[in-house]
């Protein structure tokens, strides 16, 4: 995957990441040509394995729905939180949901190139690095104990 810090735009694969609405989304060619794109609820997907900055994520893709802004959420493979979602017991632990968030957000301060960042004071707790086309937030959340990282469009 690859973001472009200067327009926010999404390729993956050659191909640019439509998410303006859910009929572009499953009528663009990355979509079309791509069988390891499952569906999830109704207006949910995801891809198994993406890298990104040279480590690999569990990727969603959220087409732009009524209310509902576009989004990309991803958690990192091969982490301790990662192998945490699918058993609630390891899940449901507050350090480690909090070393992850701090581990997110080092990552990212040490790799991106932000125009500025703002802490997030109301639940879910984090951080945001701020672009002019959007923004990429690192957050989580001690009520269902999910911690993402989540790119947002503006438009």
């Amino acid at each position: 995957m690859i973001l472009d810090e200067h327009d926010g735009n999404v390729t993956i694969d050659n191909y640019s990441i439509n998410l303006q609405s859910q009929e572009e989304f499953v009528g663009s060619c990355f979509y079309r040509e791509n069988d390891d794109i499952k569906e999830f609820g109704r207006y949910g997907y995801y891809v198994e394995s993406v890298s990104w900055l040279g480590r690999e994520y569990f990727l969603e893709f959220w087409p732009a729905m009524e209310q509902f802004p576009k989004k990309i959420c991803m958690v990192e493979k091969g982490t301790e939180f990662y192998s945490s979602l699918h058993d609630w017991e390891l899940r449901a632990n507050v350090d480690l949901l909090l070393r992850e968030e701090a581990r997110v957000k080092a990552f990212l301060e040490s790799t991106l190139n932000f125009a500025s960042r703002r802490d997030i004071s109301q639940p879910p707790y984090g951080v945001v690095f701020e672009y002019v086309w959007g923004e990429i937030a690192v957050q989580s959340n001690k009520n269902d104990f999910n911690c993402g990282l989540y790119i947002s469009w503006n438009d």
